[in-house]
């Protein structure tokens, strides 16, 4: 049934081309024949009874027409079918050959009897399925015959399946050919050899603007359509002359332009053809090629433009063939070069290169590009023999088959640039020299600086070992604090000039924070000593919290905070706060602040602090000091490692410099101690040997009086050259040595010295005010083993020597030290070792501030805000541990967690300890720490 619904399509797609004999009412009949069968289900016509005379006669009928194939009667029911038609199907008269007949053809077939003439009909073509189940095609011829006294229809047939592809393919091949001339952006207009149309798509309607649908126009003839859009054209008498020319003379035409009054151009084609039937059809394609047309008068206009653009451009511009060739330079280019156009055609682009540029020459750049831009900056040769600095951009011209015909060249003269660039780079040359100008007189002079200072400070170390009086004490506490002073400003100018030449090196270390902090408010506490000021260090984090950090910038940017806030309250208080913020396994991240009651900075004030060399304007309560660097170095400091420094201050009443530091974790198992210089009067290093190399009187005088306190055997030398000779006669074990130097400095002569004496085995310790990444990297490359900074304290070269030696000081031996047993003894032990000067430290320290703000807090419980009161225990519930009152530091914790009304926690806070018994306690274990026995 579904190759009779595509017969059925086929029909009425080409019943025109097809057939030409059969007329619309025939087909029409037989779309009501298919559409009658379609509903039918079930309708079986019954076999005829054998009739022998019939059956004779229809055999002779036979023998004299050619290709009878049936006999029909004109009910449509088959009364004979043919050997041959027998032989077509494989089949003879069944129901399936009655139902073809008498439901397709039937009425077609009582049409034919209707005249009282009897009438034929011409031939149509239809496919049948035969006994295989496969179709063939077969060609019908039916007409009116007589036979016995009966008009019947006979029917002739012929098999021309070989004349047509197989029904699915064609059916699937018309279906595909129609879409495709439907969906075609151009116009397609068929017509069949009466100029009727038979195919029309929208293409064609919408280039002439007809308001119809394609299937309006199908039938519909030629000429009419034709008087239709004719007076769309410019000339509307000579396009439908030349239509009817073209369609009588049946030959083809290509490219016949015609045009639209609207100003559109179109391209007409003509493509007569025949079809296998030999049916004659032609087909008319309309394509609109307006852009097309005109396109050359745009290419002319566009070049014209262009090349006006090119002329009043500040590049030259150049095209050259495949070869390198000039075809065309441009006015600004001839100008460039200070040649003709005339001149440079024809000639290679290269000619007009200079010599040392071929090396990337343009016809190798044109040959490597590959189709690519190129850009190269070189020298073009002028007329004059002068050379201009040219930035050249190549851009290949293609074909559309992508091969390159050639390239077009864009100049830009760059040679006031280049001049600049000379300039600049000579002045570049010219700024380094005085960088380093300026970083060797900082070095010289912070040497030359710190020399004296150094001296200044040993011999006042020196002169407290003495036997002095009080007044005496005081001069050379005077003494001591203009030094102290003198070297911080030396060694801020110093930093902020490793900042600024970004020489700083992150350095990081793994240390114990709370030992770190003990020793920066040690420090601090002499420094404040003679002011009424109360210092306080607060802090929430574990006590045995090592952290990864660098040690030494940390010490300075909290050392310069702690010392603007000196500098600026003269009564009330200080306070370093070191709080937790967030923790990971691996990193925390801590809040530093310090914190005083000073006299406070005006908000306009607040980012102009941070700048190099500024400070606050003098006051009546305050003078001006200092170099104004403290503040910027810990700006820049901290901007080093991620950090930011900020500030609250309220005039009058104080400030608060804070900053936040995100630290990786050190080993919590980690015993991490800070070494202590552990020297006396009676330390000695009696069997080391000590060369030292210094050319200052001072220092030398310095040095000596301290190695000859320890009974070391020395000698002092004032040049390189003098320790090279001095070496040679006496062997040493270590040698102090000087960078700067007379003659060949301290460097040159560790790395002789190591290269002479490649066997020995000595120590070189260099002595230099100046300590930089790329100084550290020439001393331990040249052979030198460590550094110390000057000025140095007694302490700092002790603890430089006890590295690599041994001290006959017997008090160094450190013994266990004895807790009293109401503390946590185990605690103790581990966290501070045998380290006792530290333990009597954090003792003393909690005695002196947090004990008695302790006793503050208990006392006055029902006087104060709770909230406050929970704050301040908050605040120092971690000291207690170090102390190890553990106990108390519990008791604190259940407090503060505990969600008890706030009366009950009052009651609490008066009866869980006995602070007399605890003041006992720690009294108690200072003097086991200040024992002599037990140092």
């Amino acid at each position: 049934m579904l190759l009779f619904i595509a017969v059925h399509r086929i029909y009425i797609f080409y019943s025109l081309i097809l057939t030409t004999s059969i007329t619309y009412k025939f087909y029409s009949s037989m779309i009501s024949i298919l559409k009658n069968y379609y509903r039918k289900t079930k309708k079986y016509i019954l076999y005829l009874l054998p009739d022998s005379h019939f059956d004779n006669t229809c055999e002779q009928l036979e023998s004299t027409i050619t290709d009878l194939f049936c006999v029909i009667n004109k009910k449509g029911r088959v009364k004979f079918i043919s050997s041959s038609a027998i032989r077509i199907l494989g089949y003879g008269i069944n129901p399936k050959l009655q139902k073809i007949f008498f439901e397709m053809y039937g009425p077609f077939i009582r049409n034919l009897f209707k005249s009282p003439t009897p009438q034929t009909s011409s031939y149509v073509e239809f496919p049948i399925r035969n006994a295989q189940s496969t179709y063939i095609w077969i060609r019908l011829n039916l007409f009116v015959t007589n036979i016995e006294n009966e008009n019947l229809v006979t029917i002739t047939a012929n098999d021309v399946s070989q004349k047509r592809d197989i029904f699915e393919d064609f059916d699937e091949k018309n279906i595909f050919s129609k879409s495709l001339v439907e969906n075609l952006k151009v116009g397609i207009l068929m017509e069949d050899s009466n100029g009727n149309i038979v195919i029309i798509n929208q293409a064609l309607i919408n280039t002439f603007g007809l308001a119809v649908s394609p299937e309006q126009l199908v039938g519909k003839n030629c000429f009419e359509a034709l008087d239709i859009v004719m007076g769309l054209f410019t000339s509307p008498e000579g396009f439908r002359a030349s239509t009817i020319s073209i369609s009588n003379n049946r030959t083809e035409v290509l490219g016949e332009v015609l045009h639209l009054k609207d100003g559109r151009v179109l391209e007409r084609s003509y493509f007569p053809f025949k079809n296998r039937y030999e049916s004659e059809f032609s087909i008319w394609k309309y394509e609109d090629i307006t852009n097309s047309y005109y396109a050359l008068d745009i290419i002319k206009e566009s070049e014209k433009k262009y090349r006006g653009i090119f002329e009043n451009l500040q590049f030259g511009v150049v095209e050259v063939d495949d070869s390198g060739l000039i075809t065309y330079p441009s006015a600004n280019f001839c100008k460039m070069i200070e040649y003709t156009e005339q001149q440079l055609i024809g000639q290679c682009i290269d000619k007009f290169i200079l010599s040392d540029c071929k090396k990337s020459n343009l016809s190798n750049l044109l040959s490597l590009s590959n189709g690519q831009k190129q850009s190269q900056e070189m020298q073009l040769i002028k007329s004059n023999n002068d050379r201009n600095w040219v930035l050249v951009n190549i851009s290949p011209i293609q074909t559309q088959q992508k091969n390159i015909q050639g390239s077009v060249l864009f100049f830009y003269d760059i040679t006031e640039r280049k001049v600049l660039e000379e300039a600049l780079r000579y002045a570049n040359l010219y700024a380094k020299k005085a960088e380093e100008s300026e970083k060797f007189f900082l070095a010289s002079m912070t040497h030359e600086l710190k020399t004296p200072i150094n001296a200044i400070i040993g011999m006042s170390d020196l002169l407290r070992m003495t036997n002095i009086d009080n007044e005496q004490k005081e001069y050379v506490e005077i003494l001591d604090t203009s030094t102290r002073y003198l070297q911080k400003l030396v060694s801020d100018i110093l930093d902020i000039s490793k900042i600024e030449s970004g020489n700083v090196e992150i350095k990081k270390t793994t240390f114990r924070l709370l030992n770190f902090l003990l020793k920066i408010v040690n420090t601090f506490e002499y420094v404040i000593s003679k002011k009424n000021i109360k210092f306080k260090i607060d802090f929430d984090f574990e006590p045995n919290l090592n952290i990864i950090a660098d040690k030494v910038i940390l010490q300075q940017v909290l050392s310069n905070l702690l010392s603007n806030a000196e500098k600026f309250t003269h009564e009330g208080s200080i306070i370093l706060s070191v709080t937790h913020q967030e923790e990971t396994d691996n990193t925390i991240k801590l809040n530093f602040k310090v914190s005083d009651t000073g006299i406070g900075i005006d908000e306009e004030m607040k980012e102009v602090i941070f700048e190099k060399f500024k400070q606050l304007p003098s006051t009546k309560f305050h003078k001006s000091q200092g170099s104004g660097l403290g503040l910027n170095i810990v700006k820049r400091l901290l901007t080093l490692q991620n950090s930011k420094i900020e500030v609250k201050s309220v005039k009058g009443e104080g400030s608060t410099f804070y900053f936040d530091m995100v630290f990786e974790k050190g080993n919590p198992t980690e015993q991490v101690v800070t070494p202590k210089s552990n020297f006396t009067t009676n330390t000695q290093f009696s069997s080391v040997q000590v060369l030292v190399v210094e050319d200052n009187d001072l220092n030398q005088k310095y040095v000596a009086k301290v190695l000859n306190k320890w009974s070391v055997n020395f000698h002092i030398v004032s040049s390189g050259e003098d320790a090279l000779t001095e070496f040679q006669e006496s062997k040493y074990d270590l040698i102090l040595m000087d960078l700067q130097l007379p003659g060949i400095s301290g460097i040159e002569t560790a790395a002789k010295l190591r290269k002479k004496y490649n066997e020995d085995v000595f120590t070189i310790i260099a002595m230099t005010a100046v300590v930089t990444s790329n100084i550290e990297s020439e001393i331990l490359k040249n052979g030198m083993n460590d550094i110390i900074r000057k000025p140095f304290t007694i302490s700092d070269l002790y603890e430089k020597m006890q590295l690599y030696f041994k001290s006959d000081n017997l008090q160094s031996i450190k013994k266990e030290i004895p807790f009293h047993p109401n503390l946590d003894t185990v605690f103790l032990k581990q966290f501070y070792e045998k380290d006792r000067e530290y333990a009597l430290s954090v003792f003393e320290y909690f005695k002196q501030n947090y004990l008695g703000e302790f006793k503050e807090i208990i006392l006055n419980v029902d006087k104060v805000n709770f909230n406050e009161t929970m704050n301040k225990l908050h605040s120092i519930k971690p000291a207690f541990k170090m102390v190890g009152l553990t106990f108390v530091e519990q008791d604190i914790e259940h407090i503060l967690s505990n969600n008890s009304s706030y009366n009950d926690s009052v009651n609490n806070l008066s009866k869980y300890w006995d602070l007399t018994k605890i003041e006992k306690i720690i009294d108690k274990q200072i003097e086991i720490l200040k024992k002599e026995e037990f140092t």
